[in-house]
């Protein structure tokens, strides 16, 4: 018998390449599982899922097990190990930030288009804790685009440019204020990353007696700016893959800034005092995230925007 726990329950179970993904993305350990709703637990027997089990009662974490069932029982045992979370933590001093101005060394030049990218901060390769990192990642990504997903080769980590040069004239933006000369920067915040038990998904925090408190995602009392280790999705999970084949990017991070990443400088030009706080901090979509995933073997790179 063997037994994994996922975070996260919209998944079809049963022998799809999208299933795989989902518990190779998804999977933690059982002391993640238990620190939030909506998870589940799969027991296999034989290299095939025999039991379910899903914790969505509100009132407890513990899983209601429950027989496979149906296209379930061809839902093979796949070789997932455990992600670890880490919230990312806002912190001085540090080599990984977000926000901040354009390294001298990093050209976004190849990213020019209708829709202006964003530079976003840093990932030190030697600060961040879930995998090794190919190199030092420098995010930048069309923050105010219409679209939510777009792909970018880093094959060149200091020269992203587009995976699909169509790309470029496929994104667009949704406000008559910007165009491809914009230009805004975000205050630098330095980040270091606390191993945890649990991501903000749902608006839960564990607290060390392993009850739940609800957060307030635009509390601005909260030093979290994000996590890693496993993405938390709003609507259904949607792991990218490299196009034209099934293979899953990984995960590298979701940014939350929740209010806390100022604006530094922008070249909006208006009066309109509504625009101007809209622009006044760092945010997607006002209530949503950014998720980053990579392939470290080809450099691929996919930025993820979602909300509720």
């Amino acid at each position: 018998m063997s037994i994994q726990y996922l975070m996260g329950s919209e998944v079809e179970l049963n022998d799809s390449v999208e299933c795989a993904n989902f518990i190779k993305t998804q999977s933690v350990s059982e002391q993640v599982a238990r620190n939030s709703h909506y998870n589940l637990k799969l027991v296999f027997n034989n290299g095939l899922l025999s039991e379910v089990g899903e914790n969505s009662d509100e009132e407890s974490l513990e899983f209601y097990m429950r027989e496979a069932e149906g296209e379930e029982k061809s839902c093979p045992l796949i070789d997932a190990p455990a992600h670890q979370p880490y919230h990312i933590v806002a912190n001085e001093d540090v080599s990984s930030y977000f926000g901040g101005k354009v390294p001298e060394n990093i050209s976004m030049d190849e990213l020019d288009g209708p829709a202006p990218f964003q530079f976003l901060g840093k990932l030190a390769r030697a600060d961040y804790p879930n995998f090794d990192l190919p190199f030092d990642f420098y995010l930048c990504a069309p923050v105010y685009a219409s679209s939510a997903i777009v792909f970018l080769d880093y094959s060149t980590p200091t020269k992203p440019r587009f995976f699909d040069s169509k790309t470029r004239d496929t994104l667009t933006v949704d406000y008559g204020e910007i165009d491809s000369d914009f230009e805004i920067y975000f205050e630098q915040t330095g980040l270091s990353f606390r191993k945890a038990d649990n991501i903000r998904n749902e608006g839960f925090k564990a607290q060390n007696n392993g009850e739940l408190e609800y957060i307030d995602l635009f509390d601005n009392s909260s030093p979290l700016l994000g996590h890693t280790g496993v993405p938390g999705w709003f609507q259904g999970p949607e792991i990218p893959t490299i196009p034209g084949t099934d293979k899953a990017l990984r995960f590298v991070c979701e940014i939350d800034p929740e209010r806390h990443i100022k604006t530094a400088s922008h070249n909006l030009d208006t009066d309109d005092q509504a625009m101007l706080k809209y622009f006044d901090h760092l945010h997607f979509w006002l209530d949503g995230t950014l998720k980053v995933f990579l392939d470290p073997k080809s450099a691929l790179v996919c930025y993820y925007m979602s909300n509720t």
